[in-house]
């Protein structure tokens, strides 16, 4: 689930600011923030240490944006990615208003989840909560794709 809030605080120059955390900017560009929540899917309960990748397709293949790690109670970021700036959605055009990024989350024990289609608009801060799914016999490895 992607829930979308307005966050004029998040700018290219505190996306710039934030060392390690930023995607870069170019002309045109504003930052959006994206936070990760994660927890096991049977219980809700926050799953600590999981490992995110957030990488995006470009003309010369996939880059790698950011990793994150989830804190003790489950979150992750903020990590603050570039995307068109607000204006973009006001008028019809054939660009889209907003980025497309990936995002993967793993954790030993849990099936790894990959979104291939997460949106980030300019100058709003974006939650994405995750509920990983624990492995049955906790010994394999799983991927599911959305």
């Amino acid at each position: 689930m992607l829930e979308k809030s307005n966050n004029p605080a998040a700018s290219a120059s505190s996306a710039e600011s934030s060392a390690g955390t930023s995607a870069g900017s170019s002309a045109g560009l504003s930052a959006g923030s994206l936070t990760v929540q994660v927890a096991e899917s049977e219980s809700a309960i926050p799953i600590p240490g999981a490992q995110i990748t957030v990488t995006k397709e470009n003309g010369d293949g996939i880059s790698l944006q950011g990793t994150l790690v989830t804190d003790r109670s489950g979150l992750a970021g903020p990590i603050f990615l570039t995307a068109p700036p607000p204006e973009a959605s006001l008028s019809p055009s054939l660009t889209l208003p907003y980025e497309i990024y990936y995002v993967e989350i793993s954790h030993p024990g849990y099936y790894t989840e990959q979104n291939h289609m997460v949106q980030i608009f300019g100058d709003s801060a974006s939650h994405l909560i995750i509920n990983l799914i624990p492995l049955p016999d906790y010994t394999g490895k799983g991927v599911i794709i959305y």
